[in-house]
Parts: structure tokens; C-alpha cells; sequence
């Protein structure tokens, strides 16, 4: 880990835990897997102390733990990841799309789970402020698309443990050592078990419930309707890989409206909405495919135009978008309207890219902005080719 990295979570943690939270989690970024015993003593807290604050870490979804038979006892060890702390500082941007997407119920609801970590329904129904048949149905609503969702048991442990659990599982069937083919296809089925769950669509913690009215139209037995209800059973948290989609999906939509106008954004902006339901997290390095027709539906931006002029300019702007040299927008086919992707593994380079060139450029000046983008895309040149590309004397490249 850079030592910046490390200095920004453990202000970070200071921040939002206080101190000796911060001092215990810092121990484990620094040292890694510790069990508590030992953590307690590098932390420089007593035991009750440290029990506390990584029973803190782990309520807020930062630290994770892992189990290992050590003789004849259990070993618990601790972790923390630093992409987890890094997350807090997004704590304003995720409670303002919240908001957006949700209103100001889901804002109330949401930052309830923010400040107190998982929680059942009935145990936070009086923090905020709406009525609870309200409140149940903005829940059941967060839940369905998936800006908070359900806890479970493997949660908080470490994948990696996880998934060595489940393959020391299928060892143990076997009655002799495995052989190398055996192992290949051990790992290989526990990885498929592992993305079909990936790929899931099921909402865990939503339950159907039937009602019916009492009054029909025509005088007999109304129909049952079915909605959606919430599982009291259940605990609840922030879903922050959701929402770093969504905020992914709106610098996308920024980027190319910067670069080219604001009806290209709107039209990005509209497919990233078409593919939202089907993106879970960023770990998807591409797209599902969406037609210049499906856009143009969605598309509620181009008033006083026909359903005809609306296709014809949204599948013009996505042609020059696919010839744009960052190559998000990619067109698969060319048959009829075509469709299309976006290449989100290339957005998040080409992203990454304009953060780093506006930095240098504010802290150093354009002519090294210049250098340093010269050098990304050729990667390795020697002092006289980055002097003639630059347009600098070679003293001053240098």
C-alpha cells in the first residue's frame, strides 16, 4: 500500500470513529490478518477496548474476519480492506443520489443505515420521520432495486476465506487426495457456483404478500393483488456497490457531455439508465447491448419531434459517439439500427487518465500535463523523441 493511501485512511477512519477505533484499525491496514490478542497488544489497547472497535468495523461493513483450526482450537483473525475506508469519503455523494433517485423518504431511510450500520425495519421505523405504511413501502422499494440490501452470515467474512471453506468442503468427500484434473474442476465449479450467484436476480429480503380489496367494480370478489413487503426478520445495509454504479454512470455521462454537447449526455445518460437493471456492480467490464431504437423510446429529452426524427438523430450522435478515439461507445452490428455497448473498463481508464492530467497540470503546468500524456500513450521514449514531441529543448524535458 502507498504510504498517501494509508495516511488518507487513517485520517479518514479518525474522522468518522475517533480515535481509538482509528488506532486499532490502522494496526490492521498496516499489519494485515491479526487475531485479536495480538492486535490488542500492536494497538496499544486493552482487550475490551480493541473487541469494541472491531465490533464497530465490522457493523459498518469495513472489516471482515475468517476462521482457522489451529491444533485443537478455532483461531478468529481480523482484516481490513482499504477500498472499504476509502468508500466513507463517498458518504455525501451517495446520500445526495439517494436523494435524487429516491426522494427525501429514501434520504431518511438511507441515512439511518449510513449512521447505525445493519439493522431490521422494526428497529428504526421511530428514526425516521414518515408514516409507517410510507415508510414500508419506500423500504421495499430501496430494496427491490437494490440501494440497500439484505445481510447476510458470509458477509463478513473474507472472500478468499470463503471460497477455501467451500473447497476444503469438497476435499473432504473425496476418500483419497485429489489429483491436479480433480482440483482444476473443484475450483472450477465453486467458481461457477460463485458467478451464478453473482448473476442472480433474486431479491433476498423482500417477501410477496397478497391483498385484497374489499370492494370490486362489478359488485363480486375483487382480485388479490400481490406486493411487496419487507422481511422483518431480515437486517438491512447501504448496497455501496449499486451506488458507485450509479455514480460511475454519471461521470460517463459528464465526460461525453463536456467533450461534445449536452444532447450526447442525454443520450448516454439514457442508455446507462436502459442498462441499470442488469449492471450489479462495476466488477461488469462491459455493457448489455442496447439498440439506437430502445434509446430513442427512452429518450425523454427530444420534445416536438417525431418518433421517426428522434431515431434518425439518436443514431446519428450514436455513430459519432462509437468513432470517439476513447472507444466506450462500441457498435457491434450494422445491420439496421445496430447495437450497441459501452466499454466500462475503458471509461474507467479514460476517466482515471483526465483525473491524473488535471492534477499535474494544476500542481506542475501544461508542458508537463503535455510530457506526461505523450509518455502514457507511447509508454517508453527516450529524451530526444519526448524533446521533438513536446516541442521543448532537451534540458527542459529533462
Amino acid at each position: 500500500m502507498f504510504t498517501q493511501q494509508f495516511e488518507l485512511c487513517k485520517r479518514i477512519l479518525r474522522t468518522h470513529f475517533g480515535p481509538i477505533v482509528a488506532q486499532v484499525a490502522t494496526v490492521l491496514i498496516h499489519e494485515g490478518r491479526l487475531p485479536l490478542g495480538l492486535l490488542a497488544q500492536k494497538a496499544g489497547k486493552t482487550l475490551r477496548q480493541t473487541k469494541e472497535s472491531v465490533a464497530v468495523l465490522i457493523q459498518h461493513g469495513i472489516a471482515t474476519h475468517a476462521s482457522s483450526k489451529e491444533g485443537s482450537r478455532m483461531a478468529t483473525y481480523y482484516s481490513i480492506s482499504p477500498r472499504n475506508v476509502l468508500r466513507l469519503e463517498r458518504a455525501g455523494l451517495y446520500l445526495a443520489l439517494v436523494e435524487e433517485r429516491m426522494g427525501k423518504e429514501g434520504l431518511a431511510i438511507f441515512r439511518v443505515f449510513m449512521d447505525n450500520g445493519p439493522k431490521r425495519v422494526l428497529e428504526f421505523e421511530a428514526m425516521a420521520s414518515a408514516k409507517q405504511i410510507k415508510f414500508r413501502q419506500a423500504v421495499a422499494k430501496m430494496v427491490n432495486e437494490r440501494y440497500i440490501t439484505a445481510v447476510r452470515a458470509v458477509d463478513t467474512v473474507t472472500k478468499i476465506d470463503r471460497l477455501m471453506a467451500e473447497e476444503r468442503k469438497e476435499l473432504d468427500k473425496l476418500m483419497v487426495p485429489p489429483t491436479a484434473k480433480e482440483l482444476k474442476e473443484i475450483r472450477a465449479r465453486i467458481k461457477e457456483r460463485e458467478d451464478e450467484e453473482y448473476h442472480n436476480t433474486a431479491v433476498i429480503g423482500i417477501k410477496r404478500k397478497a391483498v385484497s380489496h374489499e370492494d370490486s367494480m362489478d359488485g363480486g370478489e375483487a382480485p388479490e393483488q400481490q406486493i411487496d413487503t419487507v422481511d422483518e426478520a431480515m437486517f438491512f445495509r447501504p448496497y455501496c456497490d449499486r451506488l458507485d454504479v450509479f455514480l460511475r454512470n454519471q461521470q460517463i455521462t459528464n465526460y461525453f457531455a463536456d467533450k461534445y454537447n449536452a444532447a450526447a449526455g442525454a443520450v448516454i445518460k439514457t442508455m446507462l439508465r436502459l442498462t441499470e437493471s442488469k449492471t450489479k456492480t462495476c466488477r461488469d467490464k462491459v455493457s448489455p447491448t442496447v439498440s439506437a431504437s430502445q434509446t430513442a423510446k427512452g429518450d425523454g429529452t427530444s420534445q416536438g419531434m417525431t418518433r421517426k426524427e428522434r431515431a434518425e438523430i439518436i443514431l446519428a450522435l450514436l455513430e459519432v459517439l462509437s468513432s470517439d478515439s476513447s472507444g466506450i461507445v462500441r457498435k457491434l452490428e450494422e445491420r439496421g439500427a445496430g447495437q450497441f455497448v459501452i466499454d466500462f473498463q475503458l471509461a474507467s481508464n479514460t476517466l482515471r487518465n483526465l483525473c491524473l492530467d488535471a492534477l499535474v497540470q494544476e500542481k506542475f503546468g501544461a508542458l508537463h500535463a503535455r510530457t506526461v500524456r505523450i509518455l502514457r500513450d507511447k509508454q517508453k521514449l527516450d529524451e530526444k523523441v519526448i524533446a521533438q514531441s513536446v516541442m521543448l529543448p532537451i534540458g527542459q524535458c529533462r
